[in-house]
């Protein structure tokens, strides 16, 4: 929740800064948003291995990511895929709700926030091209590790 709609957690914020938890970040906070390149709205990376909302609803089912009918909840959505795990928002009326829009496209659909992104926050985002870069590998902007379960976790 506090990724999708940060102006419920911090109103007054000039900026929000979205990285997941499996990122190492190697820049600075205030240099992430020179390096999206102070976008009027959004900003974030295109996705590098995949352009449209069908390969992603693909790779959902095959890695069995959510249940398959929430996964084509999507399926005749229209939107740029692009990658969520470092996401640079301003705060400013339409991404506020265009932010509540994503919320309720996760919601009603899949929680994959790749199949909801697209045609809600996508419309106004500026996706920086990854040229070189892989999000889930080492970068100059941040480093990726898997994420791992605490020992006293219980399997099923």
């Amino acid at each position: 929740m506090c990724k999708i709609l940060p102006h419920k957690f911090f109103p007054d914020a000039e900026w929000w800064i979205w990285v997941d938890s499996n990122l190492t970040m190697k820049i600075n906070p205030e240099d992430i948003i020179e390096y999206f390149g102070n976008p009027e709205h959004v900003g974030l990376h295109e996705h590098p291995e995949r352009e449209t909302i069908k390969q992603e609803i693909e790779i959902g089912l095959k890695r069995q990511l959510d249940e398959p009918e929430r996964l084509q909840y999507h399926k005749d959505k229209k939107g740029r895929l692009a990658a969520c795990n470092v996401i640079v928002r301003r705060n400013t009326p339409a991404v506020r709700q265009l932010c509540e829009a994503w919320w309720a496209e996760i919601c009603a659909g899949s929680s994959r926030d790749q199949l909801s992104f697209p045609y809600t926050l996508g419309t106004i985002a500026e996706l920086r091209a990854c040229e070189g870069i892989k999000y889930w590998k080492d970068n100059a902007v941040y480093t990726y590790s898997t994420h791992k379960k605490p020992n006293n976790w219980e399997t099923a």
